[in-house]
């Protein structure tokens, strides 16, 4: 098992854009299961509509991502299957924080235009790995556009 960055699972996952998405505005999973739902339903008045808000995000495979992007972004609403005062309770206890793009890229520029010992090292990997990451960060236009 290897000690991959955060940055390099993204773009290996085809997800960086959806991070830079998050950063410049109101998040978008085109994969979320409130996909299709009117959106007024995730900004209940009353328990009842609230449950069944959270019931949706339940069964959503983003929900994690979207419960880190409610945090991180302090959004109002049901979001990753939680309400406002939920989310600042888990805040207190776990940091759902995601990178900034500027965090981004200064990690993938560090991976990709570091010299490859001194990368490996801090990542404590090998030289191949190393490598391997640049490959991943050259096959996708906008990791490579943050790094270069």
């Amino acid at each position: 098992m290897t000690n991959r960055p955060a940055i390099i699972e993204l773009v290996a996952k085809n997800r960086l854009a959806e991070l830079c998405d998050e950063i410049e505005g109101f998040p978008y999973f085109p994969n979320a299961a409130c996909i299709g739902e009117d959106p007024d339903f995730f900004f209940p008045d009353d328990m009842a509509t609230t449950v069944k808000a959270k019931a949706v995000c339940a069964a959503c495979p983003v929900q994690k991502d979207c419960l880190a992007t409610a945090v991180s972004q302090g959004l109002e609403g049901v979001w990753g299957g939680t309400t406002e005062t939920e989310r600042a309770s888990l805040t207190k206890a776990r940091d759902y924080t995601l990178p900034t793009r500027q965090a981004a890229r200064q990690e993938l520029r560090y991976i990709y235009l570091g010299e490859v010992n001194k990368v490996a090292a801090s990542y404590d990997v090998d030289r191949r790995t190393v490598h391997r990451w640049r490959n991943i960060i050259e096959d996708n236009p906008l990791a490579y556009e943050l790094a270069a």
